[in-house]
């Protein structure tokens, strides 16, 4: 089902749907619906990738965590067996 809207556009915004009307010989109606599919999609990546790192990011910081732990603990081992040597 179609509805006719109306919509008021910025000069820029109407130079580039200009621009893209004579690169790609289609009308500014499909122009418009090819731009906001793609946004769309554009959108759903973007969440999906910013999930992602924030679950890489929540690893990466316990692993930085643990391995400060093991840092400790070998230097804690290193200082014990100095204190035996001597």
């Amino acid at each position: 089902m179609r509805k006719k809207k109306t919509y008021i556009f910025n000069e820029q915004t109407l130079q580039v749907l200009s621009e893209l009307k004579k690169l790609t010989s289609q009308t500014e109606t499909q122009i418009i619906s090819d731009a906001l599919s793609f946004y769309l999609k554009y959108k759903g990546k973007e969440n999906s990738f910013l999930s992602k790192f924030d679950y890489l990011f929540e690893k990466i910081e316990k692993l930085s965590f643990e391995l400060g732990r093991c840092q400790e603990r070998v230097r804690y081992l290193e200082e014990k067996l100095e204190e035996k040597k001597l």
